[in-house]
C-alpha cells in the first residue's frame, strides 16, 4: 500500500477514536526521543509532574532532571539537578579529574560512578599537563557568551544539555589533591580554595559518559579508491 494511502488510513480510523502515527514498544526506543540527540519536546500540559512520573515508568534509567530538560521544563530541570547536587556534600568520594586528554580552556572534574561532568573554566587557555602550546586566545566571558548562544538560542538542534552554576561550595577534602592543584594554577579566579571548603563561582554540568570524555577522538585518514587498487 503506497505511503500516502497509509497515512490517509490511519486519519479516517482515528476520526472515531484515539490514533497514533508511532508507537514505542521498548525502552530503548523511547529513551532516544528523549535524549540529548533530539531536539526538545515541548509539552504544555496541567500535570507535568504526572507527565514525568509516567515517563519514568517507561524510560527507568533517565533522570528527573533530564526529563524535566528534554520537554522545555529548563528552570525545573535545573532545580532537580541542584537537589542531586547537595547528596555529593555526603558523599565519601572525591571529586578527581575527568579522564581524557586535558582541555585548553576548560577544567573537567568528576566523582567515581557519577553521571555527569563539572566544568570550570581557566583563567586563560593554555595546558598544564602537557608541554603543548594553544593559539587559543578565547576569554572567559567570550566562552560565557558562546554557551548561552548555543544553549537558549541556537535553533537547529540541542548541544549536550548544560546547566550553569554559581557559588557552590565543597569541602577541601572532598577534592582530589592533583585537583586541587590544577585549580590554584589555572582557575583562581573563579575557584576559592582555603583548608575547610572549596568555592566554585560558576561552572558548567552536563551528562558526562564514555563517549562525552574529553578530547577521546582520534581523527584518520580515510583512503582514497585510487589507494586501494
Amino acid at each position: 500500500m503506497p505511503r500516502t494511502a497509509e497515512r490517509t488510513r490511519r486519519r479516517s480510523r482515528a476520526e472515531s477514536g484515539i490514533g497514533a502515527e508511532t508507537v514505542f514498544l521498548r525502552e530503548a526506543e523511547t529513551g532516544i526521543v528523549f535524549s540529548f540527540a533530539c531536539s526538545y519536546l515541548f509539552v504544555d500540559v496541567e500535570r507535568y509532574d504526572a507527565l514525568i512520573a509516567f515517563l519514568r515508568s517507561t524510560i527507568p534509567h533517565a533522570e528527573r532532571a533530564e526529563l524535566y530538560t528534554s520537554l522545555g521544563y529548563y528552570r525545573h530541570g535545573k532545580t532537580e539537578l541542584y537537589r542531586d547536587l547537595h547528596r555529593l556534600h555526603v558523599s565519601k568520594e572525591q571529586l578527581f579529574i575527568s579522564p581524557g586528554l586535558e582541555g585548553a580552556v576548560m577544567i573537567d572534574l568528576t566523582m567515581p560512578n557519577y553521571g555527569l561532568v563539572f566544568k570550570v573554566i581557566k583563567d586563560r587557555p593554555r595546558f598544564l599537563r602537557s608541554m603543548y602550546d594553544t593559539p587559543k586566545m578565547i576569554t572567559r566571558e567570550k566562552v560565557r557568551y558562546q554557551y548561552d548562544v548555543v544553549s537558549h538560542r541556537e535553533p537547529a538542534g540541542r548541544m549536550v544539555d548544560t546547566q550553569e552554576f554559581e557559588n557552590l561550595r565543597f569541602k577541601t577534602r572532598q577534592l582530589s589533591g592533583s585537583l586541587l592543584a590544577e585549580f590554584a594554577l589555572a582557575a583562581g579566579y573563579t575557584v576559592m580554595i582555603s583548608d575547610v571548603y572549596v568555592i566554585i563561582r560558576h561552572r558548567y554540568v552536563h551528562k558526562g559518559r564514555s563517549f562525552l570524555c574529553p578530547g577521546t577522538f582520534s581523527p584518520r585518514r580515510i583512503p582514497r579508491p585510487s589507494d586501494m587498487s
